[in-house]
């Protein structure tokens, strides 16, 4: 019976061990949020990431600690995630700008969907954010000189070329 018992022990502690690895180890942001959007968990990734402690977070709206109320394309990121609180909506995936501690602005891709808080077992939603910041930037600078580009093709369209040759 003593051997039993401790043969369960070690499993449990295996487990946990292989949680820990895939959860708070991963390279990915893991939060649980409360059915209001309050904060209840953050995997360690993600406080890293965000720059926050545990204490300063858990427990603040998600609203007020990690979003910017608009993103840089002027759409309302908290409208969104109150709209989810409040439809019994089942969740979304969305790529947005995000807010770190020190009010740097990141991207992540999201996928937020109904779930189970894994500490407190109080049901809301489960939120899993890939860095996508990098990404973002390149696609900006490509779009800003393709309008660059654009600009100076219509600008060589008006102006005749003895008024270009002129110079």
């Amino acid at each position: 019976r003593t051997a039993e018992l401790e043969r369960s022990r070690e499993a449990l502690r295996e487990s946990e061990a292989r949680y820990r690895e895939l959860v708070e180890d991963t390279q990915v942001v893991i939060m649980a949020l409360g059915p209001a959007g309050n904060i209840g968990y953050i995997n360690e990734y993600g406080l890293k990431f965000f720059g926050f402690r545990s204490a300063d977070i858990f427990g603040q709206p998600l609203t007020a600690a990690l979003l910017p109320e608009q993103d840089g394309d002027g759409r309302n990121l908290w409208r969104m995630y109150q709209e989810l609180w409040t439809t019994g909506r089942e969740g979304f995936r969305e790529t947005h700008e995000n807010r770190t501690a020190d009010g740097k602005r990141v991207w992540l891709d999201w996928t937020v969907r109904r779930g189970v808080n894994p500490q407190s077992g109080e049901a809301g939603w489960l939120c899993v954010g890939i860095d996508v910041t990098a990404r973002e930037r390149m696609q900006a600078e490509e779009r800003k000189g393709y309008q660059r580009r654009r600009c100076n093709e219509l600008l060589q369209d008006i102006m005749p070329d003895d008024c270009a040759s002129s110079k």
